[in-house]
């Protein structure tokens, strides 16, 4: 089964904790603010349906649900289905992640932050 690895970059939750890690393992998995998504975020910069996260052809591509504040890869707002590699930054509105691949958490990496609906 692919997982891809959302790894917060400079940014605190409210309580002053770094946010946690997230590992992702069900796609195609809807990314927002919303109720009925399956990954919340807690920025209100960021649209209800922001995003969309899936696998096409063994690789994980980033969609953008015509969110107000935008999706960047790199720096680059995206205006289509567009694909994620290592080391990529992905910026949901204020809220930006390295991606990693397949790859194992960090030993102490902090748990709290964000909420992984189950």
């Amino acid at each position: 089964m692919p997982e891809l690895t959302l790894v917060p970059i400079d940014r605190m939750s409210p309580d002053g904790a770094s946010p946690a890690a997230l590992r992702l393992s069900e796609f195609p998995c809807l990314v927002g603010r919303g109720p009925d998504c399956d990954l919340s975020l807690n920025d209100p910069m960021v649209s209800r349906e922001h995003c969309r996260l899936d696998w096409q052809d063994g690789n994980p591509i980033v969609e953008d649900l015509a969110s107000r504040n935008g999706t960047r890869i790199n720096g680059e707002t995206i205006h289509r289905r567009s694909p994620l590699r290592e080391g990529d930054l992905l910026q949901l509105a204020r809220t930006v992640f390295a991606v990693r691949l397949h790859s194992e958490l960090p030993a102490g990496m902090p748990r709290p932050g964000f909420d992984r609906r189950e």
